[in-house]
């Protein structure tokens, strides 16, 4: 999302995207971008304008969370906390396109409820 909606890494128009043009950019249906780009809001990462309703990244997201930026600290989420410590987050983009079957994941009280 966060390089999808960089103008210079992504290509988005200078003023952002809205949710529609975001989710046929993303191919994530608008249902599941809208609970995605609600989270990043309340988050402080993304920004909306209140009168186009369109979407863009806060300058922290855009320099450290867009790939090819400068400062991007992508490889570091994907790799180390992703695949390390959340290997179930590989399958979050596949679960936003509605790609994955129901499927349990572990919980952290599960992870921490192991006695080894």
């Amino acid at each position: 999302v966060f390089t999808t909606l960089s103008p210079e890494h992504g290509g988005a128009p200078a003023d952002g995207m809205t949710l529609e043009t975001l989710a046929a950019a993303t191919e994530v249906d608008e249902r599941s971008l809208t609970t995605l780009t609600t989270a990043l809001l309340s988050m402080g990462l993304l920004a909306k304008d209140a009168t186009s309703l369109k979407f863009s990244n806060v300058p922290a997201a855009e320099a450290f969370l867009v790939r090819g930026a400068k400062y991007d600290f992508g490889d570091y989420l994907r790799l180390q906390i992703d695949k390390q410590m959340y290997p179930f987050m590989d399958h979050f983009a596949d679960a936003l396109k509605g790609k994955r079957e129901n499927q349990k994941f572990e919980t952290y009280s599960e992870w921490f409820s192991d006695e080894k």
